[in-house]
């Protein structure tokens, strides 16, 4: 129980930070809302998504300890040491990727730095095919510009090529 906490305890706690931010939101005139109400609905699914797939997992878990002899455990306490690491460095890694995205972005733009970003992540999560994974970035790139620049009317980085 006490590791499913823990696996909850950052979603939920940003979660909960968005739920006030959206009570406040609330009370303010309909326009601040435009951007904030749909991103929260978003928030709102993936927390219960990722809530739902980490109570499963734990609970999955819990079965296959039953069943399983001592000295597997044992094993098993290994690879979830290794698990552990490989999840603390994949965090690492998206931590600083976004970190990185934010710095340059006002020099690339957000057009060339979003593809970037999203092409580096797509290769580091080992896609198959790179000019797919690279067609993909710069689809995704291309919706969420057009959403924020004419959708939403939100300004974004030109950077130095001015685009």
């Amino acid at each position: 129980m006490v590791r499913l906490i823990k696996k909850l305890f950052i979603p939920t706690v940003i979660f909960a930070w968005a739920v006030c931010y959206y009570v406040e939101i609330l009370g303010k005139k309909a326009s601040a809302g435009y951007f904030i109400k749909p991103v929260f609905w978003i928030m709102a699914v993936l927390y219960v998504i990722i809530a739902a797939k980490d109570t499963k997992i734990w609970l999955d878990d819990r079965k296959k300890a039953e069943v399983r002899p001592k000295d597997m455990e044992t094993k098993a306490a290994g690879s979830a040491k290794k698990t552990k690491d490989v999840e603390l460095v994949q965090m690492a890694v998206c931590v600083g990727s976004a970190a990185v995205y934010l710095l340059v972005m006002p020099y690339l733009g957000f057009i060339i730095a979003t593809v970037l970003i999203l092409f580096g992540m797509f290769c580091w999560l080992k896609a198959p095919n790179k000019p797919g994974a690279l067609a993909l970035a710069v689809i995704v790139t291309a919706g969420m510009y057009a959403l924020f620049k004419f959708g939403l009317k939100v300004p974004l980085y030109a950077g130095i090529f001015g685009f």
